[in-house]
């Protein structure tokens, strides 16, 4: 019944987050081809991640990632790993990001807690709306154990930039 109650919550945890997440540029006055910002967390039950694998999609036509970057290692809720993606896949649609506990500090690795995880530049090629999709493929413990958790947000839509 737990673990009923807790797949619900995590479930409607990741609903919430996917109806209010809209991608904005970190300034309106950024040009059209100017970077737009995506941060991304794990969400997880019971147990810290202590590894994951995320798929990324994007229309190649409008988006190319410019940069992946780590979370900043002062926030509490940062991954203590450095994200790892191929740049040759930046513009082709589809990026994998992997990453594996740099260290184990145990009160850096919450439970029950969004962790941040990396943080997308994208540059934007051309005007159009479109949607980014951010699927969760893998996550485990710290012992290599496959864990339940969720991708924040699932996906992110892009408005327009004329």
């Amino acid at each position: 019944m737990k673990i009923f109650f807790a797949a619900l919550i995590l479930l409607l945890l990741t609903a919430c987050a996917a109806m209010s997440n809209r991608m904005e540029t970190r300034s309106p006055s950024l040009p059209a081809t100017g970077p737009l910002i995506t941060d991304i967390s794990i969400l997880t039950l019971n147990v810290p991640p202590g590894a994951y694998t995320i798929e990324v999609r994007y229309d190649p036509e409008i988006l190319a990632i410019g940069t992946i970057r780590p979370p900043d290692r002062d926030r509490a809720d940062a991954f203590p790993g450095y994200p790892v993606s191929d740049p040759r896949s930046y513009g082709t649609g589809k990026t994998i990001i992997t990453s594996t506990s740099s260290f184990l500090e145990p009160q850096k690795l919450a439970t029950d807690a969004r962790t941040h995880v990396a943080t997308i530049e994208w540059k934007r090629l051309r005007p159009g709306k479109t949607m980014i999709n951010l699927r969760m493929t893998g996550i485990y413990d710290l012992n290599g154990k496959t864990i339940s958790g969720a991708i924040q947000p699932p996906f992110v839509e892009v408005e327009e930039n004329r």
